[in-house]
């Protein structure tokens, strides 16, 4: 490909950019959910046109695990390693959740915790998700608030640690 343009309004994101990929090659990618890559290019994976080398994530996604993809975490050298690690992929786990402002009352925040996972349990829903390739597997509210007290009690040091770790540095 080449001479690739690609604009947004009032932006010009690419201008004149060449994309060529040679046989043999072997290009990453860094980042992408799994849900998107699954939903997107099912054919990928069982075609062989990509491997998944490790997950970036502390638990693994199901399909992954079985298909015995690593995570990155237990490559880690130290517990502060670790937990820099778990700090970072820690928005993966998050996914696109819903949040309530402070001060809501706790009763209605279980109801709306409780019917928010009998609606994703719906048998109706849960098919047309998987009709259109989308993962639905939700984590509990409960589950999600021990994790961001969990992230908001990550000591200063390992917070900087993390935050220096995702700063590009050229070689």
């Amino acid at each position: 490909m080449t001479a690739i343009s690609k604009s947004f309004p009032g932006v010009r994101a690419l201008d004149g950019v060449d994309f060529n990929v040679e046989k043999g090659e072997v290009h990453g990618l860094c980042g992408f959910s799994w849900s998107s890559l699954s939903a997107q290019h099912p054919d990928w994976i069982k075609s062989g046109f990509i491997r998944v080398l490790v997950q970036e994530h502390d638990k693994g996604h199901p399909d992954l695990n079985r298909m015995g993809v690593p995570l990155s975490v237990n490559f880690a050298k130290s517990p502060a390693d670790r937990q820099i690690m778990d700090l970072i992929y820690s928005s993966e786990i998050f996914g696109r959740p819903y949040i309530l402002p402070p001060g809501v009352p706790e009763e209605r925040v279980a109801a709306l915790r409780k019917a928010f996972m009998e609606a994703l349990r719906d048998p109706e829903l849960r098919a047309e998700g998987q009709r259109i390739g989308l993962d639905l597997d939700p984590i509990p509210g409960e589950e999600l608030q021990k994790i961001a007290e969990k992230i908001y009690a990550t000591p200063p040091d390992i917070v900087e640690r993390a935050k220096q770790a995702v700063i590009y540095k050229a070689p």
